[in-house]
Parts: structure tokens; C-alpha cells; sequence
């Protein structure tokens, strides 16, 4: 969700627990947000939601769909990943610079950079998809 966040927190209402929003969930009224831990739960909603959605036919990316709710009840600074910054950062670099994360070879790069590698290539991927998207709806 990291790749997807394009907002970044000006003292939200959302910034401070507690604080009382409307998750954008079906049948769910407002609810009283007292930790990240509650913030953590509605997002497992969305994806849940989203999952089932998938399972009757429809293609959500499910990252793209949670990151486009988050802002209807809780502040985007709250849910980002300080460590996945760094290795959104590190991707960043490598592509632009045409340099490795670490010393050696493919199969020399440690196994959990090589999986974060591809899991950032494809979010990014989808993002660019998505705006490609948006931007030829807007045309149409």
C-alpha cells in the first residue's frame, strides 16, 4: 500500500487517537478508533471485501482498492511502513541508478530483497496501469 499512498498527513482529524470515523463498509456505522490495532481491522475488512468480490468475478487489485478508502477513516501517516519505505526507496534508486541493492550476483541478493524487488515492481506496475486508466476515462 506504501506504492499506492499518494497522501501525506497535514494533522488530519484522523492523525490522534481516538477519534470516530464511518468505515466505508456495508451495514458498518461510526466507529470509535482507539489504536492503529483498529485501523489494522477494518483494513482486513476491505481486503476480505475485496477478496470476495474477486471470487464472484470482478478483478479489484486489492491494494489499489484499500488504499483508495483509507482516507475515510484513518490518517494515511498511520498505515505506511517505515521500513517499507526504505525498500521502495532502495528499489527506486536501483532502477534509476542501474545499480544492485547489495554486492554479488543474482543469486547473491538476500532472498527477502529479491521478493520485496518483485512485489514493488508489480505494485508500481499496477499503479501506472490504474493512472493510464483514469487519465483515458477522463478523456473519454
Amino acid at each position: 500500500m506504501n506504492v499506492h499512498s499518494s497522501l501525506i498527513c497535514e494533522d488530519c482529524r484522523f492523525h490522534t487517537f481516538p477519534y470516530k470515523a464511518n468505515p466505508p463498509i456495508s451495514g458498518y456505522g461510526e466507529k470509535l478508533f482507539e489504536s492503529k490495532e483498529d485501523v489494522n481491522d477494518i483494513i482486513g475488512l476491505l481486503i476480505d471485501e475485496a477478496k470476495e468480490w474477486n471470487n464472484k468475478g470482478k478483478n479489484f487489485d486489492i491494494a489499489l482498492s484499500v488504499s483508495k478508502q483509507l482516507s475515510f477513516f484513518c490518517c494515511p501517516n498511520s498505515i505506511l511502513s517505515k521500513d517499507y519505505q526504505k525498500s521502495i526507496q532502495r528499489y527506486i534508486y536501483c532502477n534509476e541508478t542501474g545499480t544492485q541493492a547489495y554486492n554479488g550476483s543474482y543469486g547473491e541478493q538476500p532472498s527477502r530483497w529479491v521478493q520485496e524487488y518483485f512485489v514493488i515492481k508489480q505494485a508500481f506496475a499496477q499503479k501506472e496501469k490504474a493512472q493510464i486508466d483514469g487519465r483515458r476515462k477522463n478523456k473519454s
